[in-house]
């Protein structure tokens, strides 16, 4: 059963982008798929007043228009997801 406080992605690129907004990530969860992993996020962040759901940005991040994220805080994002999930498959294989 899904829970409507968290939001589940399994693209790199939009977790990436989630995590440079300061959204919590988590855990990452198994697929069925060998050694893939969900970035599971939490759906609001803490002490938001605008109360930008996880789902608002990616709608932003997947637009013509798009998400406005600083690069280096976007590549030091990805970088830490990709070394997460190297080390979850590491530990869990």
């Amino acid at each position: 059963m899904e829970n409507k406080d968290e939001y589940k992605t399994l693209d790199i690129g939009e977790a990436a982008a989630l995590h440079a907004c300061d959204f919590e990530l988590l855990r990452l969860e198994p697929t069925s798929k060998h050694g893939q992993r969900a970035f599971v996020f939490k759906k609001i962040k803490e002490n938001d007043i605008s109360l930008f759901s996880a789902d608002s940005m990616v709608r932003l991040y997947r637009s013509t228009t798009g998400l406005q994220v600083d690069a280096y805080k976007y590549f030091l994002a990805l970088k830490n997801l990709k070394s997460r999930v190297y080390n979850d498959i590491e530990l869990k294989g």
